[in-house]
C-alpha cells in the first residue's frame, strides 16, 4: 500500500477528517491535543513534532536539556525515539522512525500511539519545570 494510501486509511479509521497535506507532509492532531506530522524519507516513515519552546535563560536551558536526554536515552533504545533542537534554535523536537517497507495500518497505527505516549512522556518533564518553578514562587515572601 502507498504512504498516501495508509495515511487516509488510517484517517478514515480513526474518523479524522480530511488530512492536512502540506509540503509532502501529513499534519495530524492526535487525542485533540498532539500534533504529529508524518512524512516519508530515504525508505523510513518519519513522526515529529514540536515538544516544546526551549527556556531563554541557559542554566535552565542546560538543566532541562540534560533531564530530556537522559529520558531521550531510554526511549531511543527501546523505541527508535529521538530528541532534537530544531533549526530553528528556539524549540525542541521529537522523532520517531519506523522502516517504510512493510508498514501496514495497525503498525502506523501502533507507532503513532507510540509516538503520543513518548511526546506525553517528555511533556510531563517539560511541564515539571513550569511546575517547579512556579511552586518555588508562591512560596516566596
Amino acid at each position: 500500500m502507498s504512504f498516501e494510501n495508509l495515511m487516509k486509511s488510517f484517517a478514515r479509521q480513526n474518523n479524522l477528517e480530511e488530512i492536512d497535506f502540506r509540503d509532502n507532509k501529513y499534519h495530524l492532531i492526535l487525542d485533540g491535543i498532539t500534533r504529529v506530522t508524518c512524512f516519508q524519507a530515504n525508505g523510513d516513515c518519519y513522526f515529529h513534532g514540536i515538544l516544546a519552546p526551549l527556556p531563554e535563560d541557559s542554566s535552565a536551558r542546560e538543566d532541562l536539556l540534560v533531564r530530556l536526554l537522559k529520558t531521550n536515552l531510554a526511549l531511543m533504545q527501546s523505541q527508535r525515539m529521538s530528541l532534537c533542537i530544531e533549526p530553528d534554535g528556539r524549540n525542541l523536537g521529537l522523532y520517531l522512525t519506523r522502516p517504510l517497507r512493510g508498514l501496514d495500518e495497525t503498525m502506523l497505527t501502533s507507532a503513532l500511539v507510540e509516538y503520543v505516549n513518548g511526546f506525553e512522556v517528555f511533556k510531563k518533564e517539560v511541564d515539571r519545570d513550569d511546575f517547579q518553578m512556579f511552586s518555588g514562587m508562591m512560596m516566596l515572601p
